[in-house]
C-alpha cells in the first residue's frame, strides 16, 4: 500500500538575520531531524522518492534524514514547495509522486499543516486531534492510500501516524 510521509522542516536558526530561504537548522533542529530519520527507518517508512523544498533548512533536514534511508531512489528539489500554499502541495504530490510506493515531502508551514489537515479529513484516525492542533517543526504525518499519486485526495488517504521528535525515543551520539 503506498504511503505519503509529510514532514515540516526541523527547527531553524533565526539569530543572524539571514534571508528566510537561507536560514540554517539550529542545534535542536539537527537533533530532531536525525530522530525522525531513525524513527522512519525503525518503522519501515523509508521513502523511495523525496520531494524537498530548496530552502536551506529543508535541505539540512533532508541531510540529517538520509543516513537512515536505504530504499531511496530519487530526490527532487521543487521550488514551488517553498513558494506554495497548502492546496498547491496536493498538485505537487500529484505531479511528482510518479510510481513511488513511499513518497516523502519536506516542506514548510502553513502549507504542510494545511495539506495534512486536508488529507486527513476523509479518514482522520485516532491521531487527528493532535495533528489538528499544530504541526511543529520536524513533525511528521504518514498517510496510506490505495490510489496512484496522480489521484491523491482526502477520500483516498488515511492518517496512519503523526509523530513529534520530542516523543521519539532515540539517543543523540
Amino acid at each position: 500500500m503506498p504511503s505519503l510521509i509529510l514532514m515540516r522542516h526541523a527547527k531553524s536558526d533565526w539569530s543572524d538575520g539571514t534571508a528566510d530561504i537561507d536560514r540554517p537548522l539550529n542545534k535542536r533542529g539537527k537533533s530532531s531531524a536525525k530522530r525522525v530519520g531513525q524513527h522512519l527507518a525503525k518503522t519501515a517508512n523509508q521513502p523511495e522518492r523525496i520531494l524537498c523544498s530548496p530552502a536551506r533548512r529543508t535541505r539540512e533536514s533532508l541531510a540529517r534524514l538520509l543516513p537512515h534511508f536505504n530504499a531511496l531512489r530519487e530526490i527532487l528539489f521543487i521550488p514551488s514547495l517553498y513558494e506554495s500554499m497548502g492546496s498547491d502541495y496536493l498538485a505537487i504530490i500529484r505531479a511528482y509522486g510518479a510510481d513511488a510506493d513511499r513518497l516523502m515531502v519536506i516542506g514548510h508551514n502553513s502549507a504542510v499543516h494545511e495539506t495534512a489537515l486536508t488529507l486527513a479529513a476523509g479518514n482522520p484516525g485516532p491521531e487527528f486531534p493532535s495533528l489538528a492542533t499544530a504541526f511543529p517543526t520536524a513533525a511528521t504525518a504518514i498517510f496510506a492510500t490505495d490510489s496512484y499519486w496522480s489521484e491523491v485526495a482526502p477520500d483516498n488517504m488515511t492518517l496512519e501516524s503523526y509523530v513529534l521528535p520530542r516523543d521519539l525515543d532515540f539517543e543523540d551520539p
